[in-house]
């Protein structure tokens, strides 16, 4: 009998200690690293990881916002980083979301934590590349986002509304998520890079230590042209500028930047 309650009270005390190391992972979708998304994301990661008894979150930097926020709405995803405009999007059956029969319905089941703006949009090309305003992207390659992405939406929407341009009819797009484009654009494969980012963005700033670079503008005049204005009216959406001399002198941008944010 003395071996008996000895045994049953190694098992308790070996139960106990194994519930306490228990840990309630948690899934996380996040864009690649160099953005403001992923710094921002990856650091609650972190913080809950560090700070939640119990708690850990796992980031996958992979696939685009409009993606993660399906995956979550199906309940594939625990955490996920989304914008006023995706949700729209699911909540209506539209753009990204139209063939989904059901994307009203699973619209429903998601949740907001917290907002953070998502930064400038930031128009990057090589200063020795010959286009200094998007007036020059005609035939060029261009990144807008990965593809079916709520951002890509939002900078296709920009750009042709600014240039009168039609994406993959005035100029090739690059369809790859952010960080296969920033390769990409490293290797002299896309010409124009745009994406969102904070102000200095570390993928810039490292880029412009051994390169150089410019940051295409936009005009006055091209807040005014219906297409860049339907898209600005939308909840979230911001001008922006980003000040000359921001980047060092590795960036090129003959003055302040003019752009839009979110």
């Amino acid at each position: 009998m003395r071996h008996f309650a000895k045994l049953l009270g190694t098992l308790a005390i070996g139960f106990t200690a194994a519930t306490a190391q228990a840990q309630d992972f948690y899934k996380m979708g996040t864009l690649a690293p160099g953005g403001t998304i992923y710094t921002i994301t990856a650091g609650f990661a972190q913080a809950v990881t560090r700070h939640v008894d119990g708690a850990e979150v796992q980031v996958n930097a992979s696939g685009s916002a409009a993606q993660h926020m399906l995956a979550a709405a199906r309940g594939d995803l625990d955490f996920f980083m989304s914008s006023t405009l995706l949700y729209h999007h699911m909540a209506n059956g539209s753009a990204m979301y139209a063939k989904i029969d059901n994307a009203p319905e699973l619209a429903q089941n998601l949740r907001g934590i917290f907002n953070f703006p998502v930064g400038a949009w930031h128009a990057l090309v090589y200063a020795d590349s010959g286009i200094e305003s998007f007036d020059d992207i005609e035939g060029k390659t261009v990144f807008l986002g990965p593809p079916s992405g709520g951002s890509t939406a939002f900078t296709k929407a920009v750009v042709e509304g600014a240039t009168g341009f039609v994406a993959e009819e005035d100029f090739d797009v690059a369809k790859m998520g952010f960080q296969a484009a920033q390769q990409g654009f490293q290797d002299r494969r896309i010409d124009v890079l745009i994406f969102p980012s904070l102000v200095p963005g570390a993928y810039v700033q490292q880029l412009a230590l051994t390169n150089d670079l410019r940051l295409l503008s936009l005009r006055d005049e091209d807040y005014e042209k219906p297409g860049v204005a339907a898209v600005m009216s939308q909840a979230g959406r911001s001008r922006e500028v980003i000040p000359e001399g921001a980047y060092g002198e590795g960036l090129q941008s003959g003055g302040d930047v003019q752009t839009v944010g979110a």
